[in-house]
């Protein structure tokens, strides 16, 4: 877990630097633009591009700070299950009220846990889907006029997936499965 939790981290420092870098390409790109008018369709295309690479390094932020989310609340139930089974062993008689208690507030947050858990799965598939639509649609612009959207693509194939930081750790135990 926490190997994947640095991953997460240098990710995002990582994400941090591309949106830095590719700000400082806008304005040289947006300054060529102004100072050639050679080549103007070529110098909007690659802008726009920038631009869409931009927005998908801020799209991948916004994810990971998702994931960021779902893993603290990993370890919230991690602590809430060994509190209740803590709790269920060291009373294997009678139980008090209190003890009754405690043990339903346990399994309430448990449950709100779960729930707070399936809504962010939830937000990373909309987003995921809406991006897809989002690209598609600029894709079928930049098409529409005469530009080509994969000119100046941006490859994202080195980025960390969703699934890759929420697939099963290396003691075996699935992180969605819970």
């Amino acid at each position: 877990y926490l190997n994947k939790r640095q991953n997460s981290h240098t990710f995002s420092w990582i994400i941090q630097l591309k949106i830095h870098s590719s700000s400082g390409i806008n304005a040289s790109t947006g300054d060529a633009v102004r100072t050639n008018g050679n080549d103007d369709k070529e110098l909007l295309s690659q802008f726009l591009e920038l631009v869409n690479i931009k927005n998908e390094l801020t799209r991948r932020e916004n994810e990971l700070h998702l994931c960021e989310k779902y893993l603290q609340l990993l370890d919230e139930q991690d602590q809430i299950d060994r509190d209740l089974r803590y709790l269920i062993e060291s009373q294997s008689g009678d139980k008090s009220v209190e003890d009754r208690k405690e043990e339903e507030d346990l399994i309430l947050k448990k449950f709100d846990i779960v729930n707070r858990r399936d809504y962010l799965l939830t937000q990373l598939d909309e987003n995921k889907k809406r991006e897809e639509e989002e690209n598609r649609q600029i894709n079928e612009m930049l098409r529409s006029k005469g530009m080509s959207s994969t000119l100046h693509a941006y490859n994202t194939d080195c980025f960390l997936t969703i699934e890759q930081l929420l697939e099963p750790g290396e003691e075996g135990e699935t992180r969605k499965g819970r």
